[in-house]
């Protein structure tokens, strides 16, 4: 899988720091401290790097746990993703 990482970009996103138990790509319970969303044709896999909070004194970089969508284009509701980071 991969070898690598895209060159960075920056996207629009919702970023929230809260604590909340996921499951890695491995199925093991680890723990997120960010949750991202993002639009759903924002690419970013698991194990992705992902900045946040980029030019304040919080602004730190943190590896994609898990990714989960939620896709509603066939109804009248937002459609993203949300980006599980470490």
């Amino acid at each position: 899988m991969g070898g690598g990482h895209a060159p960075a970009r920056t996207v629009r996103a919702e970023v929230r720091d809260e604590q909340r138990l996921v499951r890695n790509i491995d199925g093991a319970e680890v723990v997120s401290s960010t949750q991202v969303t993002v639009a759903l044709d924002v690419v970013a896999p698991v194990e992705s790097l992902v900045t946040v909070w980029p030019g304040t004194s919080a602004e730190r970089e943190a590896q994609v746990l898990s990714v989960a969508r939620d896709d509603n284009r066939d109804v009248d509701l937002d459609s993203f993703q949300t980006l599980s980071l470490q």
